[in-house]
């Protein structure tokens, strides 16, 4: 009798397979399970103005479609150890959103492109994953946490530690900098206390 409870205890520990899982995105009744979707947010940083970002971009309006019936524009390839690949969130699939700001869920090909060629420093994308089934969706190795929007706000929150100071505090620094820089005024009073003696 203690054997059997000892079995019964086993058996409660282990996980119990209902069919509701999916495994490779077939539920195991043989259906697919449903699509899901996963926003990420990315801000790659190039090194100098001009560098390319590390990866291919394909489809967008007026352009041959990535996926069949749909006119986004898709992430195609990843070059290895561009900044793309270093960056590690970024992966071939993902649907560009939004590129610095700009919506680009029905834009031309020409138009991303011209984005992403800008000479600016700082590009951040906001992706979408599909993944099917109800469980956790693949996230890359080092993808952030699930945001909800295309708000500034989200792709802003993993920009460089450097990149989100305050007017004020640039203004306070300067300040700073210029009364180290400047001559200190303790020889200027000592020479005008003998001049008045």
């Amino acid at each position: 009798q203690q054997q059997q409870q000892q079995q019964l205890q086993q058996q409660q520990l282990q996980p119990q397979h209902v069919g509701v899982g999916a495994t490779n995105g077939v539920l195991e009744n043989g259906k697919d399970a449903p699509l899901s979707y996963l926003q990420l947010h990315t801000t790659l940083i190039r090194d100098q103005i001009g560098q390319g970002l590390g990866f291919s971009i394909a489809g967008g309006k007026g352009s041959p479609p990535f996926k069949d019936g749909c006119d986004g524009i898709f992430i195609s390839r990843i070059t290895e150890g561009g900044l793309a690949h270093r960056d590690g969130k970024i992966m071939v699939g993902d649907r560009v959103m939004a590129i610095n700001g700009n919506d680009m869920t029905n834009a031309c090909h020409d138009a991303a492109v011209q984005c992403l060629t800008e000479p600016q420093r700082f590009v951040r994308l906001v992706l979408q994953r599909e993944y099917r089934g109800p469980l956790e969706a693949p996230l890359s190795p080092r993808s952030p946490a699930v945001l909800n929007s295309l708000s500034p706000s989200g792709y802003l929150a993993n920009r460089p530690a450097n990149f989100n100071r305050s007017i004020g505090d640039m203004i306070s620094e300067q300040a700073q900098t210029n009364l180290q820089q400047a001559p200190t005024a303790a020889p200027l009073l000592a020479q005008q206390q003998q001049q008045q003696q």
